[in-house]
């Protein structure tokens, strides 16, 4: 936050002066829109000393970025380590190995137990022999209790009247549709790709720390650049991209859903600086 010193606001230095900056704001045009700022400008907001003070607090506390050393130590993180990271789970294979080589000891014991078990079924065939006299006992009780059966049939009429719930059943199949946005396993069932989303937050993170006072105009925009390059070269569109974006948005993000991230996408589908109008192959 000390970097705010001095700070000196320039509302119009963050829009766009070509159509590779443009180019550059729309990697993140989702994010911008969906934080309440705009696709129009670099880093989302105008140069201002309140959205500077906000970003300067995002940054260190998403980011862990409070200066211009860290936070261009954090974009060539990300432009080096984009994408799911390994699991890490190699090690535990190896203990599972050892593991089920020392407990082949369990194996031998269970055969012993088996062959033990023998004494177990000539007691279970004496049992089953006394176990006779009960069925005709049985018998007898089922003869008796033929009088319960028909009022089971006058119950099962008066039941009739619960068929009714089934409007109950149809609010609960919207309820659940509902609930599909609020499903915390959709995410960690799989691995998400979100390469796209963290080349993006590079890029985004360039023109917030322009805005925070961390970088020159041309330091963003290079650093910016570099990012997007890889971003043009990992699709082939916007619309591929974009797609992307959003299920990277959505795993990798502490958001875990894609509904606000499409409300986003809607939004800047129908900006007047929409990205859709600049080659995907633009020179930048």
């Amino acid at each position: 936050m000390s970097q705010l010193k001095g700070f000196k606001e320039e509302p119009g230095a963050t829009l766009p002066v070509n159509d590779a900056e443009r180019w550059i704001a729309g990697t993140y045009a989702i994010w911008s829109e969906y934080c309440g700022g705009s696709c129009k400008y670099l880093g989302g907001y105008e140069k201002t000393l309140a959205n500077a003070k906000m970003l300067a607090k995002v940054l260190e506390d998403d980011w862990m970025v409070c200066d211009h050393d860290s936070g261009v130590d954090m974009v060539k993180y990300l432009l080096e380590n984009a994408g799911p990271g390994d699991d890490g789970n190699d090690d535990f294979d190896d203990e599972d190995e050892e593991y089920d080589e020392d407990g082949e000891d369990f194996e031998d014991d269970d055969e012993e137990y088996d062959e033990d078990d023998e004494d177990f079924e000539d007691e279970d065939e004496e049992y089953d022999e006394d176990d006779e006299d009960f069925e005709d006992d049985d018998e007898e009780y089922d003869e008796d209790g033929e009088d319960f059966e028909d009022d089971d049939e006058e119950y099962d009429e008066d039941d009739e009247d619960f068929d009714d719930d089934e409007e109950y059943d149809e609010d609960d199949e919207e309820y659940d549709e509902d609930d599909e946005d609020f499903d915390d396993d959709e995410y960690e069932d799989y691995e998400i790709d979100t390469t796209a989303f963290d080349y993006a937050c590079a890029c985004n993170m360039c023109g917030r720390m322009f805005i925070a006072g961390y970088l020159t105009r041309e330091e963003a925009i290079s650093y910016a650049t570099e990012a997007a390059k890889k971003i043009q070269e990992l699709c082939n569109s916007w619309e591929e991209y974009f797609q992307l974006y959003m299920i990277g948005a959505a795993g990798g993000s502490n958001v875990r859903d894609i509904v606000p991230f499409a409300e986003a996408f809607q939004k800047v589908v129908s900006a007047p600086e929409n990205p859709f109008d600049l080659d995907w192959n633009t020179p930048l």
